[in-house]
């Protein structure tokens, strides 16, 4: 049965006395040892401050990792964010584990059940609970495919060979794997379909980490996920045992990992190649590609195990070894025979005599006339030099100026959307040398392709970019327009830099007949106008019933608001689009409610009518304050995954057949 914890700061958590940092969930009857190394194995590192324009990057850290128990290897699944600010003020964070028991674990494997959802929880809503059980397990299982997620990110399908193989082998040595933090939303992805590799009954074996920082040593943790610039970063790179995303790395060993993560097979079945290391070079003979699966000796089903006693008739083992000493003296004997034979032959053919004594010479090779007009040399073509390859997201964000004016017009659920509603992202195509280390220059680019046919591009024009954060910036630059995406995104422009190697997008998305793709964002986008809307409006009510309290009761209204919320209305909703709705306001509304409650039996003074009328209103408002937030956060959560569409490779050429550069893109709308 699977059993749960989750760690957090709060005013009062479930061990009496326990405060700050503390766990504030956990499965009845859970072993003080297990809870409290759950708790040690829950650390969290920030990159940015909660107040940053940066704090949606903090990495989420998403983990299977197998702990000592009590002497027992138990599999953890973990999943610890950024959470915030606490009821304190400070940095917040959320820790939630799950334990799981052998039977329970789904053949498809732990990255699949992490990606599942059901699982792992990703927030807190300020009540301290002891389930008699952890969450339900699902089940499932999943075939072998080819790795086009990690194609897409890292260049080559291969590269989920590299990490499944590490995952196979027994030593405890961690492989390393370097990301930008733009791509931090795939890295379950990428473990998943290296885990996929594995036969169903070694897929349990795979620990991973995609924000491994302070993993203690006690702890199973083979594949660490690292975002470049982190001191980690620094130390996987030094190591050796590292895959750099950043800097899109080749492969130069093949083993039967690599094949089947390519979709590739061997002409000839046998042992899996070890590739041991990134650096050894082994050709392999390879067939055909195939769609998604394949056979291999390490999905068969295993057979019992050798026995593991002596054997019983010790004198078999002698005679063996007596006949193989025989077969090997009888070889060196046969050997030697035949080469002092070839070499008799070869002195008597060199002197003109005949092979034997006594027989007669042989006669002299008789050369024929060659009467066939010479060939002329048959003339190859060189090799043209590989075209380099980047791949690259391009993230376009929502603009927080056009959410921030709907908002402050107070929509309500019957308002429609802005129409159209503005997405803007750029990425920068950064030099990089072919196999050949030329560097070969985009600049000379002519015609343009979207994985088809190569198309002109516009004429240069100046393009006003406008940032899509709540400061007014811009910027003029030299652009052309690339021909039209081929996927049904809506209205979707992309443009191209020469000078600088930017590639601009800029979507303007009709919510009134938006595509299917936006209608979840377009939900979530209401919903977090409406209720910024709703947001101000509480706060103004609580405020303004304040001036009807007396002074005691005032100070405390009057500190809440210094503490999460100054400014008036306009202030306020923008305040919250900066947090990206990451306001818990369940333990501040109680606080509130608990201080004027303290206050009020202090002072010993009944109430008049009006500042009880008042008092009334502020309590139920803070409630609704609360669940306003909470609602808040779910739509910004949504806007913040996003949605993520693969286009058709993006090629440079300086003509219909020197491709100078090619950019598999992929495109996400996100918050």
């Amino acid at each position: 049965m699977s059993t749960e914890l989750l760690y957090t700061s709060a005013p009062q958590g479930l061990r009496h006395g326990s405060r700050g940092f503390c766990t504030v969930l956990t499965t009845a009857g859970m072993p003080i040892n297990v809870i409290g190394k759950l708790e040690a194995i829950s650390s969290y590192r920030h990159l940015f401050p909660p107040d940053s324009n940066r704090a949606s990057e903090n990495p989420v850290s998403l983990a299977h990792q197998r702990v000592n128990l009590g002497g027992q290897v138990v599999s953890v699944l973990s999943r610890i964010a950024a959470y915030g600010t606490d009821y304190t003020g400070r940095t917040n964070k959320i820790a939630h584990h799950v334990t799981i028991d052998p039977s329970e674990m789904p053949a498809a494997g732990p990255a699949w059940l992490i990606g599942q959802g059901s699982v792992l929880r990703s927030e807190w809503l300020g009540q301290c609970e002891t389930p008699a059980s952890g969450p339900a397990i699902p089940r499932g299982d999943q075939s072998p495919r080819i790795c086009t997620s990690w194609k897409s990110v890292a260049g080559d399908a291969g590269w989920g060979g590299v990490v499944a193989e590490a995952i196979s082998q027994p030593d405890a040595t961690p492989l390393w794997v370097i990301y930008p933090l733009n791509q931090q939303g795939r890295l379950l992805e990428l473990i998943d379909e290296s885990i996929a590799l594995l036969p169903p009954t070694q897929r349990w074996r795979a620990t991973f980490n995609t924000f491994a920082a302070n993993i203690p040593p006690d702890v199973e943790c083979k594949i660490r996920f690292v975002p470049v610039g982190t001191e980690e970063a620094r130390f996987a790179a030094s190591s050796g045992k590292a895959i750099d995303l950043t800097k899109h790395p080749s492969i130069t060993t093949a083993s039967q990992w690599v094949e089947r993560a390519r979709g590739l097979v061997r002409r000839e079945s046998g042992t899996p190649i070890s590739s041991g290391g990134f650096n050894a070079v082994q050709e392999v003979d390879v067939a055909d590609p195939v769609e998604s699966s394949w056979s291999s000796d390490d999905d068969a089903p295993a057979g019992p195990p050798p026995p593991i006693e002596p054997p019983s008739l010790p004198m078999d083992l002698i005679r063996g070894r007596e006949r193989r000493k025989k077969l090997v003296m009888a070889g060196a004997v046969l050997t030697a025979v035949i080469g002092l034979t070839a070499a008799w032959t070869v002195a008597r053919l060199m002197a003109g005599l005949p092979l034997l004594p006594g027989s007669a010479p042989p006669p002299a090779p008789q050369m024929p006339i060659d009467i066939t007009p010479p060939i002329e040399e048959e003339k190859i073509a060189p090799t043209p030099a590989p075209v380099p390859v980047e791949t690259l997201d391009l993230v376009l964000h929502y603009d927080k100026k056009q959410l921030l004016a709907f908002a402050v017009q107070h929509p309500d659920e019957e308002t429609p959307l802005p129409g159209p509603v503005s997405l803007r992202g750029y990425v920068r195509i950064k030099p990089i040398p072919d196999d050949g280390e030329n560097v070969p220059d985009i600049k000379r680019t002519k015609l343009v392709a979207w994985g088809g046919t190569a198309q002109s591009l516009g004429a240069a024009e100046e393009l006003v970019v406008v940032t899509t954060q709540l400061t007014e910036r811009t910027q003029t630059m030299t652009v052309q327009r690339l021909p039209s995406i081929p996927e049904p995104l809506g209205p979707t422009e992309v443009y191209w830099s020469r000078q600088t190697g930017d590639l601009i997008a800029i979507a303007e998305v009709d919510g009134s007949s938006a595509s299917e793709w936006f209608s979840e964002q377009g939900r979530a986008y209401h919903t977090a106008a409406v209720k910024l809307a709703r947001f101000a409006d509480l706060a103004d009510s609580i405020e303004r019933e304040s001036a009807s309290l007396p002074p005691t009761l005032k100070e405390v209204t009057e500190a809440f608001f210094r503490h999460l919320f100054p400014g008036k209305a306009e202030a306020r909703i923008e305040s919250l689009i900066r947090r990206a709705g990451g306001v818990d306001l369940s333990e501040a509304s109680t606080k509130l409610k608990a201080s004027l409650r303290s206050k009020l039996e202090d002072s010993n003074k009944a109430l008049k009518k009006d500042e009880q009328a008042a008092l009334v209103q502020i309590v139920d408002d803070g409630g609704q304050l609360a669940q306003v937030a909470a609602e808040l956060h779910d739509a910004f959560a949504v806007l913040a995954e996003g949605y993520r569409v693969e286009v058709p490779e993006l090629k440079f050429l300086e003509s219909e057949t020197v491709v100078l550069r090619r950019v598999p893109l992929r495109l996400h709308f996100s918050w």
